[in-house]
């Protein structure tokens, strides 16, 4: 009988070993909205095409580029970061935020919030609608800058499109 008891209790023991070691194994969280985008935003991005701006070609800007960096996550879960952009033609530095003479600017950014990826706010309060295609081969980005910033000469629709 005692050899019985022993048995069962080392039956129950090893019973109890399995189970606990089969842990349910919490799976990580899925990516926020902020994370996914960042793999389709962040980087080096070439102008492609002509920019438009109130429905129609507007200047020469061969050789523009927009960099986005600095993706870290804010403390309301709204994603953001900076951004730089060189190539600016002559007389266009109020569309990226520069002075009117600028070639270069920079600036910051935040998504429209935690889930609404698909635009952003500059740090001066231009929005920006972004479209981008699954592989981040491609960016667009859709603006108006706002008569305050650009004293009303870019305050229409600019659309530029972008390639990695």
């Amino acid at each position: 009988m005692k050899r019985l008891s022993n048995l069962l209790a080392a039956l129950v023991f090893a019973s109890l070993v399995i189970f606990m070691s089969c842990g349910g194994g919490d799976d990580p969280a899925p990516p926020s909205a902020g994370e996914e985008a960042k793999d389709l935003i962040e980087g080096s991005w070439n102008v492609s095409g002509s920019p438009t701006f109130g429905g129609g070609i507007e200047g020469d800007w061969t050789g523009f580029t927009l960099t986005v960096s600095g993706f870290s996550e804010g403390t309301d879960g709204v994603w953001g970061g900076s951004y730089s952009v060189s190539g600016i033609p002559a007389g266009y530095g109020q569309v990226w935020g520069g002075d009117a003479t600028a070639t270069s600017a920079s600036g910051s950014w935040t998504f429209a919030s935690a889930t609404n990826v698909s635009s952003v706010v500059t740090g001066d309060g231009v929005s920006i609608v972004l479209g981008t295609d699954t592989n981040a081969a491609s960016l667009s980005t859709s603006f108006t800058v706002p008569s305050s910033l650009a004293n009303g000469i870019f305050d229409e629709q600019w659309v530029f499109q972008f390639t990695k």
